[in-house]
C-alpha cells in the first residue's frame, strides 16, 4: 500500500501521462494549425513551408515551443490523419489530410 500511494504522488507530480500529453499536442496542431492552413490555402494538401509560416506564426503569437507542435505533427501522422507525400522532381514535400 505504502508502494502504491508513492506512485500516485510521483504520477501527480510528473503530470500528465504520455499518452495524455500526446493528445493535447495533436489536437493543438490540428485546431490551431493544420485545419486553419488548410482553410487558409483553400485545398485538402499543404507544401512543408506553408506549414512552417503557419507553424511559426502560432509558435510567436501564443509563446508555444516548437518541438511541442513538432510533436502534435508526428502523432497526426502516425494516427494516419496526416500523411506525408513524396518529393516530386524538382518540388516540394506535401502533406495531405
Amino acid at each position: 500500500m505504502i508502494i502504491l500511494h508513492k506512485e500516485l504522488r510521483e504520477s501527480r507530480i510528473k503530470g500528465k501521462g504520455k499518452h495524455a500529453s500526446s493528445t493535447e499536442n495533436r489536437r493543438m496542431v490540428w485546431e490551431k494549425i493544420v485545419w486553419p492552413l488548410v482553410l487558409d490555402v483553400n485545398r485538402t494538401y499543404f507544401s512543408l513551408k506553408e506549414y512552417h509560416v503557419k507553424r511559426d506564426q502560432y509558435c510567436q503569437t501564443y509563446k508555444v515551443r516548437p518541438s511541442k507542435v513538432a510533436s502534435g505533427v508526428v502523432s497526426l501522422m502516425v494516427k494516419g490523419i496526416l500523411v506525408r507525400e513524396k518529393k516530386k522532381e524538382g518540388g516540394e514535400n506535401i502533406y495531405s489530410i
